[in-house]
């Protein structure tokens, strides 16, 4: 059995270890421009920079013209214009005053609303001199499209940033004055390029894509696409109108893929699934998720807010042997769905696809909320065919429905080398902490998969359940702290049959302690840091505050940072104390 015994040694291995996958993502062919004291990226035009503005109102497709940093209408600073200037009335001009391979930008107005979206392919110089789609004005809304995105497919896209604008299907939202009944399986995002073509240094920051069907990145050519970066969006309500799978982004095939302080809320189904087998618009399926991430290298998706998908919140799929490598998951915030995190390949034909995941600080509160799919399911991580990886300091809390059932580590498939470590499930109804699926057949045996230093505190479920297993070899349980409510001695269960605590220990080789932390706070909710701020003290408030961020109100207090550092200020502990009258138990 492999223990660890000097736990701030492998704090600083998983310190390093994760700065090095960070590593992997600088180096890719990013847009890392310079950011102001808020956060955002900070864009400068270039001497022979063409600045276009559009605007639906005041804008004149015959006299309109473009502007330099020489020239005095727009002053010292593009997106505020000194004018008087002459903007374009329709994209469809505007594009045509756009050069290949220059860094020009095109600039609508705040506040403007465009009955069409725009179409746009052009790329800019390099990394450091791209084209640039944004918003101008000091004061206003964000600029709307009714339409979306989309980047042609027949030519290579580089050097690109769309910055501040809103992407909204009015016609597809039930609560809009203009919703036509869905009609169509509109995109919101839709990049797509052709085998010849290529997708590199693009930057999506500070947008607005709702009631859709997709958001995609679909490059065919799945070796030359690099330096995606998706960072402070809202990505919401986007659904299909039938049996197509929709989902609130989808990026396939990028190496450095950069997903930063995003919200994902309510994607992949408009109406609750109400299991009636006749299917509904929009209504949610297992299939639609708010994430779905194929086969892309060094991904890192952190700081993000996930919210009410329809099954899976990031699912990230690899279906090649070792090919899902440098993969970074770190300190996002989960509010419902079904599953929070689901890596790797359901297909036990792709053995040990995703190679040393780094899964660390993220926060799952109140699993199976909403309950899209009708499912009463709610599970923390659904793993595939791991080859190594790390699973630390994770919390999952405050599960409330005695209907649902859930897991926080379900393992399946193949796997070997995964550490399991500092997590703390608790305050969860029938939600078992570690399930262990048999293995299928032509996989490999599991090796190397511990269980360690973590505290599972839970209400009527297992500790452990791999009843279809006929041992327990290649798993390893070291120091972990257990509590159900459960009756004692029934925490376990192996081989299709319950154990008893000291039937487990004996076959598992486990030494962990039975007993419960006193934490300081563990009640602690979105609800009541809500409070704390001077919010009202309800999840769907919250949930409307993180939707109306955007890049000209942004407030940091909605970020998923400070909001998962106040859950986890709740779980300091200085003590343990043993269950009352157990029978059987092994307590301190």
């Amino acid at each position: 059995m492999l223990k660890i015994k000097n736990k701030k040694i492998f704090s600083t291995i998983l310190f390093l270890s994760s700065l090095f996958l960070y590593g992997n993502y600088a180096n890719a062919e990013a847009l890392n421009l310079p950011k102001d004291e808020n956060g955002w990226t900070i864009f400068t035009p270039s001497v022979d920079s063409d600045v276009v503005y559009v605007d639906s109102v005041l804008g004149d497709d015959v006299t309109c013209r473009t502007y330099r940093t020489s020239d005095v209408e727009m002053g010292a600073n593009p997106f505020i214009p000194v004018g008087p200037i002459l903007p374009c009335a329709t994209s469809a001009k505007a594009v045509t005053f756009m050069g290949g391979g220059q860094p020009d930008w095109m600039l609508y107005k705040r506040g403007s609303i465009f009955d069409t979206g725009i179409v746009y392919a052009r790329s800019g110089r390099s990394a450091t001199e791209p084209t640039v789609v944004g918003a101008y004005g000091a004061s206003g809304e964000l600029p709307i499209f009714r339409g979306g995105y989309d980047n042609n497919g027949n030519v290579d896209t580089h050097w690109l940033a769309i910055a501040g604008l809103d992407f909204y299907a009015d016609f597809r939202d039930p609560n809009s004055p203009n919703y036509a009944g869905g009609l169509d399986n509109s995109v919101g995002l839709w990049f797509f390029s052709h085998e010849q073509y290529s997708m590199k240094g693009i930057l999506v920051e500070g947008c607005k894509f709702r009631f859709f069907k997709d958001n995609a990145f679909q490059p065919v050519n799945a070796s030359d696409n690099s330096g995606l970066t998706i960072r402070r969006n809202l990505f919401a309500d986007n659904y299909s109108i039938s049996s197509a799978h929709s989902q609130g982004l989808l990026v396939s095939n990028f190496n450095g893929l950069l997903i930063e302080e995003n919200v994902f809320d309510h994607n992949g189904w408009l109406v609750q699934n109400d299991s009636d087998g006749i299917e509904e618009v929009g209504e949610a399926t297992i299939f639609n998720h708010n994430t779905y991430l194929t086969n892309n290298k060094n991904l890192i998706i952190r700081n993000n807010i996930f919210a009410q998908g329809s099954s899976n919140n990031s699912k990230i799929k690899y279906t090649q042997t070792g090919i899902g490598t440098g993969l970074v998951v770190d300190n996002n915030l989960y509010i419902g769905g079904e599953i929070a995190i689901s890596i790797g390949a359901p297909d036990e034909h792709e053995i040990y696809s995703v190679v040393n995941p780094f899964i660390a600080n993220n926060v799952y509160l109140k699993p199976g909320y909403a309950n899209p799919t009708n499912r009463e399911i709610g599970w923390f991580f659904y793993n595939f065919n791991w080859d190594g990886g790390t699973v630390t300091n994770n919390y999952m809390l405050h599960q409330d429905n005695d209907l649902f059932g859930g897991h926080f580590f379900h393992l399946q498939y193949s796997g070997r080398n995964v550490n399991v470590s500092n997590n703390i499930v608790y305050d969860t109804k029938n939600i078992t902490p570690v399930y262990l699926l048999p293995i299928e057949t032509g996989n490999p045996n599991r090796e190397g998969i511990i269980f360690e230093d973590n505290v599972f505190d839970v209400e009527n479920n297992y500790i452990v359940d791999a009843s279809a297993l006929t041992d327990s070899s290649g798993y390893s349980f070291v120091e972990n702290l257990y509590y159900s409510t459960k009756l004692a001695d029934t925490w376990f269960r192996i081989n299709s049959s319950t154990k008893t605590n000291e039937q487990w220990m004996t076959l598992s080789g486990d030494n962990s302690t039975f007993g419960q932390k006193e934490f300081t706070d563990p009640s602690r909710s979105i609800e009541s840091y809500m409070t704390s701020i001077g919010e009202i003290g309800a999840i769907e408030n919250f949930i409307f505050k993180i939707r109306s961020q955007n890049k000209y109100n942004w407030d940091n207090r909605f970020a998923a940072e400070n909001v998962n550092s106040y859950i986890k200020a709740g779980f300091v502990f200085d003590d343990i104390f043993p269950p009352s009258a157990p029978v059987g138990l092994n307590v301190l």
